[in-house]
């Protein structure tokens, strides 16, 4: 493989948890190469990356589960013009400032990392499109790096699930503030999964703050959509997810999202008129998840034709609900775990009409 005129442009070595810094010096410098892939090399703690780092071409590395990788085998790749960066679960990796020179990064993933600091880095990553920084320390502060870097005119996508967003803010700002005034000119998908610092006010904030919007998931976030004193339009919101928020009957009623094509409202305590009602005013959907709801035959009967994917796991519905599912050509995707299913539902499933016997 270390031939000089190897044409090697592609290496996954994942979950290779005996590969040693010295079997990855082997390899050496591999002239051609674009893309490596060395998730959960768990023995690797940077040596080995020395000579990795001499392939010229690399641009896409991905170093997820690396547990032992250290800041001075991270250092190892600070001279090359990477595009796609993961240092997902690197927890002895502490430092990102010596990625300060990565220009040309369009995708970074540092979640679950032991980053403390450096994150001024971040302001050198004028071209960011898509940066995933969840369960980290100080996330606030990484939030406002972000917001007032070049990259918030570019990045589309950010992640920062399960992250407290109030740890290391200043001035007094709130989360929200920070992103709906930080001029994301293209922030199309947004999670804060699980996050706190955040609140209802703030996820309200968001939605009605970031018209670029296309995907949130607010999901975790007990009570995201409290207070909601009016109607709520986000015109270009096409998926939302409120998984355990405890969404209400008067707050779901609030909600108009005429591009929504994809909500999961799991565990809302909604009454099944309400859920009704939000169906009839979203018929776009493509995806309906409401398991643990009070989503009945109505519900069911309401859905539109076009829906692909269905979750009512737990839910209050019968054989007469699941005849609407069989007029759904394109489902592709259905969790009907609930002790309404009979014989009669499956055959409505697949379309059978009422009068055919089930196979013995």
């Amino acid at each position: 493989l270390s031939h000089p005129r190897h044409l090697l442009t592609s290496l996954s070595l994942r979950s290779c948890h005996t590969l040693t810094d010295g079997g990855l010096s082997v390899l050496g410098p591999l002239p051609h190469l674009l893309k490596c892939d060395l998730t959960d090399c768990s023995s690797l703690t940077g040596p080995g990356l020395h000579a990795l780092s001499a392939s010229s071409l690399l641009s896409d590395l991905d170093l997820t589960g690396c547990t032992l990788l250290t800041n001075l085998g991270l250092l190892a790749f600070s001279h090359l013009n990477l595009s796609r960066l993961s240092l997902r679960k690197c927890r002895s990796v502490t430092n990102l400032g010596l990625l300060s020179g990565q220009a040309g990064l369009r995708a970074a993933d540092v979640s679950a990392s032991g980053i403390q600091g450096g994150y001024e880095a971040v302001l050198g990553w004028t071209g960011l499109a898509d940066f995933s920084f969840g369960w980290i320390s100080r996330a606030g502060s990484m939030l406002e790096v972000v917001a007032r870097g070049a990259a918030a005119a570019t990045i589309g996508r950010i992640d920062m699930q399960r992250n407290d967003l109030g740890d290391g803010l200043e001035g007094g700002r709130s989360p929200a503030d920070v992103i709906v005034g930080g001029g994301f000119g293209r922030l199309r998908e947004v999670n804060v999964s699980g996050c706190r610092g955040l609140g209802g006010g703030g996820v309200l904030k968001v939605l009605r703050g970031v018209p670029t919007l296309r995907r949130f998931d607010c999901s975790y976030i007990l009570h995201s959509l409290r207070p909601l004193p009016s109607p709520l339009s986000a015109p270009n919101l096409t998926h939302l997810d409120l998984s355990f928020c405890h969404a209400t009957s008067s707050q779901l009623s609030s909600l108009n999202l005429p591009s929504l094509t994809s909500v999961s409202l799991d565990s809302s305590p909604a009454t099944a008129s309400s859920l009704r009602s939000f169906i009839v005013r979203h018929q776009g959907l493509t995806s309906y998840g409401a398991p643990d709801t009070e989503t009945d035959d109505l519900c069911l009967l309401s859905l539109p034709p076009t829906l692909t994917s269905i979750d009512v796991f737990s839910c209050p519905v019968t054989s007469a609900g699941i005849k609407a599912l069989g007029g759904m050509p394109g489902l592709r995707v259905a969790n009907l775990d609930t002790r309404g299913m009979d014989d009669l539902a499956m055959m409505h499933l697949v379309g059978l009409p009422p009068s055919a016997s089930p196979p013995p």
